[in-house]
């Protein structure tokens, strides 16, 4: 759902207390929230749009690196596809893990901050390792797997259910939406005018 400015204030604000630039600074820069059925919230933030590119080259193919630098430059397919790898990442990894079996799980983690308090709403999401989890629980069923509270990795919480997931998911595609429309309309006006793009020698 598209971000909800109240309820992100009222939680916010038991994060960073009376702290309002905080407060409203973290409520300002969210593009999407997921409600989950238990009443967490997911937050997906607002992105940058990303102007400067550089190409490393370890010895062996400084022309390719040039070419790069130089589609980066011109190319209004690579700006864009570049500045929406982000969200087609996450999108791509959240659809994985609606699988049983795949190698990574959604781990939704009780809080998004340290230190703030336990009647916040505001919960974290991270991937990981299914062998992970495994370790953690001993032999288990994946189905039986998910919402069941547990530690992983020093992180506490639980694993996502398919639905919990497509709340997410579907958070994540309003987000990249607006995302890919700010970064068309910066197109539109600016092309490829702003862009920095660069080679450097890396260290083998």
């Amino acid at each position: 759902m598209k971000a909800n400015k109240e309820i992100l204030h009222t939680e916010f604000s038991k994060i960073w207390g009376k702290d309002e630039r905080m407060t409203n600074y973290c409520k300002n820069k969210v593009a999407s929230m997921a409600i989950l059925p238990d009443g967490g919230i997911i937050v997906i933030d607002k992105q940058n749009i990303e102007k400067d590119f550089c190409f490393g080259e370890s010895g062996y193919d400084m022309d390719d690196a040039i070419r790069s630098a130089h589609i980066a430059r011109t190319s209004q397919d690579y700006f864009l596809r570049e500045n929406m790898k982000r969200f087609n990442s996450w999108l791509r990894d959240l659809k994985d893990a609606k699988t049983t079996g795949t190698r990574w799980m959604l781990f939704i983690i009780d809080k998004h901050y340290i230190g703030q308090k336990d009647d916040c709403m505001i919960k974290d999401i991270q991937f990981v390792r299914t062998t992970d989890v495994l370790d953690v629980t001993g032999p288990a069923f994946l189905d039986d797997l998910p919402g069941k509270q547990m530690t992983v990795k020093g992180m506490t919480g639980h694993l996502a259910s398919i639905d919990e997931i497509d709340l997410i998911e579907t958070a994540y595609k309003e987000a990249a939406a607006d995302h890919e429309k700010k970064v068309r309309s910066y197109l539109k006006r600016y092309g490829t005018s702003k862009v920095h793009s660069w080679t450097y020698w890396r260290d083998e």
